[in-house]
């Protein structure tokens, strides 16, 4: 049987790993862009790169976090993944 933990990491892992994607075409934009559009290209990329490491770290933090405790955690990373989707968009 399945536990709410392994479910939300199941649903969670794809998508930091659309995320991921989504900053790798960013980062190859970025790279073909002139001097000024590069220099937005890369502060937007800094961003999101915090943001993911960020992510990466409290899913981390999630599933190595006792059952009772997770649920604070998991919070937190859904801010997160949700602020990640709106600079996606």
């Amino acid at each position: 049987m399945i536990s709410i933990m392994d479910a939300y990491k199941n649903r969670t892992e794809p998508e930091l790993e659309l995320v991921q994607a989504s900053l790798a075409e960013l980062i190859a934009k970025e790279q073909k862009m002139e001097d000024e559009v590069h220099v937005r290209y890369a502060d937007q990329i800094d961003t999101f790169e915090r943001v993911i490491d960020s992510a990466i770290l409290k899913l981390k933090k999630v599933f190595d976090a006792v059952e009772g405790a997770w649920v604070h955690l998991k919070d937190g990373l859904q801010r997160t993944l949700s602020s990640l989707g709106s600079r996606n968009s």
